[in-house]
């Protein structure tokens, strides 16, 4: 998908400014890996920068340019429009020349399963709740040239999430969770997510100069790892051909933050969450404040989830995690647990209308999630994103 109409001589100019390290009043520091810990992660709820997470990676050999990923992975075919597919070496050819595309896979079936065990899960994040359904998301792989990237949204479900760079540069822009995105007018724009920066990116600058709003931006290079903290809204442009990986998880570290807006926003799924935690990790579960504060008490009887056993969802997520590092692209999903796992989904959801669906109606209201909110007019496309994930 091409996202932009502009001129060579004028994108070029653009993406120039775009290149420039960002104010000190705005700027992201760098921290070392060694200061990759969960306890910096969560230590004050800020975005984080930190270099040389991919050093000792198998992807920095593979994936580390454009001519290593074709060498060693051109021949894989990528959906890039809905029915349409390509090989990885023909799209990588085609962005070198016009630079609008945008390839985004989440599937990593068959042959590109491989790409899971090239990189391993960075240090800080080992105490993932692997064994719940539901609290890691999809891997996402990215590979896009200038001018694309994602448009203005937050993580489904106030996760948190990290992302490497590969090769190239990205420019990020966040927004601190109780921003009113809405109300500043930050809606996007048809031309693309580089006509977005050049539109909000001073206008935000200077708010924040004065004091008057948190925005944080950094640009991340190859070998980086930006973190980013559940709940903040969050826009990234890709400066150069870039590639990168993502994951969004719960922690135990971040649950308690993240907790205070599933417990609003999306109650039938904290509730299933909740059941789910007693099973598998007890003390977490009882640290947390109840669900529906002055509803009436839960119909549900203990143990079970929505009339299903939490039990029985345990070990079939356990079932998934048995297949080692293909785990991380199966078992544990957001978007894939109704598929995956059909009983949380359907537990969620029957949970949800017994328990609090004039509280969910509520919230959709007055705080529908910004993903939702900035989503692009056109039909979503699996594979070829114009701004659903960074």
């Amino acid at each position: 998908i091409v996202l932009g109409t502009k001129s060579r001589e004028s994108t070029s100019e653009s993406m120039s400014d775009h290149s420039k390290e960002p104010p000190p009043a705005t700027a992201i520091r760098r921290h070392p890996l060694a200061e990759l810990t969960e306890s910096e992660l969560v230590a004050d709820d800020e975005p984080k920068l930190f270099r040389g997470v991919a050093d000792g990676w198998r992807a920095a050999s593979r994936w580390g340019s454009p001519s290593l990923l074709a060498e060693h992975y051109g021949h894989l075919e990528f959906e890039v429009a809905a029915g349409t597919h390509t090989r990885l070496a023909d799209f990588l050819a085609e962005t070198a020349q016009d630079g609008g595309r945008y390839l985004v896979e989440t599937a990593f079936n068959g042959e590109k399963a491989v790409l899971l065990s090239d990189y391993t899960r960075p240090p800080g994040f080992a105490d993932a709740l692997d064994e719940i359904p539901g609290t890691i998301s999809r891997p996402h792989w990215f590979v896009g040239g200038p001018r694309t990237g994602s448009k203005l949204h937050d993580d489904t479900r106030m996760t948190c999430g990290w992302s490497v760079c590969l090769f190239g540069c990205k420019r990020w822009l966040l927004l601190p969770p109780d921003t009113d995105v809405h109300g500043l007018g930050l809606a996007p724009y048809s031309h693309g997510v580089d006509s977005w920066f050049e539109a909000h990116l001073a206008p935000l600058r200077a708010a924040a100069a004065e004091g008057r709003l948190r925005v944080r931006e950094c640009l991340q290079r190859a070998g980086e790892l930006v973190y980013v903290p559940a709940g903040w809204h969050h826009a990234v442009l890709n400066v150069e051909l870039s590639c990168a990986i993502s994951h969004g998880l719960i922690t135990p570290a971040t649950l308690p933050t993240a907790w205070a807006h599933l417990r609003t926003r999306w109650p039938g799924f904290a509730l299933s969450l909740r059941e789910l935690l007693q099973q598998a990790r007890p003390a977490l579960a009882e640290s947390l404040p109840p669900i529906l504060d002055g509803s009436k008490p839960s119909t549900l009887r203990p143990g079970a989830v929505g009339g299903c056993d939490a039990s029985l969802l345990l070990r079939g997520a356990s079932l998934h995690a048995s297949s080692g590092e293909q785990a991380r692209g199966s078992g544990f999903l957001w978007r894939g647990v109704t598929c995956r796992l059909h009983l949380h989904g359907r537990a969620a959801r029957a949970a949800e209308a017994a328990e609090a669906r004039a509280t969910a109606r509520r919230s959709l209201c007055t705080r529908r999630g910004c993903e939702r909110c900035f989503a692009p007019s056109q039909p979503r496309r699996r594979s070829c994103a114009a701004g659903r994930a960074s």
